[in-house]
């Protein structure tokens, strides 16, 4: 059973990825639903709050994919919890680096890297503290 959940660590991390890409997709939806017809401009919404809330969405979105991707990776690992998000941590950070080296999406990379360790601190925190019954 234990090897069966070294083996299901990087799906859980693929999985945790997608489920947040997921809801950042519904949450861009839901924006454009609030969208008055008559701003619409060439399928834009061209209301002067509508940029503001789809740039916090999409930080939002990346910020909880880099969380979740270290707090479940953790999770499944059954044994070495620290180690495993730091390892998720490491290897964010390698493809958190090869994005922005791409695309210069420097706030993006900014929001995954603060969450991802974000995620690594709350791993740790609760790997110290003493279990409950």
């Amino acid at each position: 059973m234990k090897c069966l959940r070294w083996f299901a660590i990087v799906p859980s991390a693929i999985l945790a990825w997608y489920a947040a890409f997921i809801l950042g997709l519904m949450a861009l939806s839901g924006i454009d639903a609030l969208c008055p017809p008559e701003t619409m401009i060439s399928g834009f919404c061209g209301v002067w709050w509508y940029p503001h809330a789809e740039r916090a969405i999409i930080l939002a979105a990346v910020a909880l994919s880099a969380f979740l991707v270290v707090i479940s990776a953790s999770a499944v690992a059954p044994s070495y919890r620290v180690h495993v998000a730091r390892l998720a941590y490491g290897v964010g950070v390698v493809v958190a680096t090869y994005f922005v080296v791409k695309t210069s999406a420097v706030g993006e990379f900014m929001a995954a890297i603060l969450a991802g360790l974000l995620g690594v601190f709350r791993v740790t925190r609760c790997s110290a503290s003493p279990s409950r019954p």
